[in-house]
């Protein structure tokens, strides 16, 4: 977060006091966006971040917390100067919004990492020891825009070599594949990294019901983005 706080200092500096940065915030373990049940995980806040900044540099920052920037746009009706979120899922909203992002910064996580990887998840009581061993069976891949754990998970299906190809579904929403998982509707699903914690955490998912089979190659994580509604000689700053 102070890496973050650096950057907006820098980007911030030069414009007119009364005019407001408007900040869109897709980070799915922001406070507004996440569950807060599981102390320290889903509970980013932004807008401590932006109320100090706006202290210190006697501008006013205005965030918009959506999941999607298409639904951010329809509430502000307007392009916003920054958008942080995941890479990926930033990326695949803006293109298909035809919104033109430049990538400035990447945020960290509580270990000082940038990356995030998605994790294979199967039932407790599971003989699976490996991804090869989902060989033929029903496998749920998070959403297309989830990078994680949609096209690492291809990738790591595709280098495991299955005797006989899994049957792939995509979830319609990042948590749906742990929840078919213990209807007993699939016999693995891939979920970011960080969910089944807070799955847990907020009683949606019975403690020790299911375990991590495996991780996904590492995908880029949450990143701080400008558009270009953000003057080039400010963002060079």
């Amino acid at each position: 977060m102070t890496r973050l706080a650096g950057f907006f200092l820098a980007l911030a500096l030069g414009q007119a006091a009364a005019k407001p940065v408007h900040v869109v915030v897709m980070d799915p373990l922001a406070l507004p966006l996440s569950c807060s049940c599981v102390d320290g995980v889903g509970q980013r806040r932004y807008d401590r971040l932006t109320d100090y900044l706006g202290k210190v540099l006697g501008q006013p920052f205005k965030l918009t917390f959506e999941e999607s920037l298409d639904l951010a746009l329809r509430r502000m009706k307007s392009s916003p100067d920054f958008i942080i979120g995941k890479d990926a899922m930033v990326r695949f909203d803006a293109g298909r919004l035809k919104l033109p992002i430049t990538p400035l910064a990447d945020l960290t996580d509580r270990a000082g990492a940038v990356t995030q990887s998605g994790v294979f998840m199967v039932r407790t009581n599971d003989p699976a020891k490996r991804v090869a061993d989902l060989s033929g069976r029903v496998v749920m891949l998070g959403p297309e825009e989830e990078a994680e754990t949609h096209q690492a998970a291809r990738a790591a299906l595709h280098q495991a070599h299955l005797a006989k190809p899994a049957k792939l579904e995509v979830a319609g929403a990042v948590d749906s594949g742990v929840l078919a998982l213990t209807d007993g509707e699939v016999a693995a699903a891939v979920v970011p990294e960080y969910l089944p914690l807070l799955l847990v955490g907020c009683e949606k998912v019975e403690a020790g019901s299911v375990r991590v089979l495996a991780k996904t190659q590492s995908m880029p994580g949450v990143r701080l983005f400008r558009t270009d509604s953000v003057d080039d000689a400010l963002a060079k700053r």
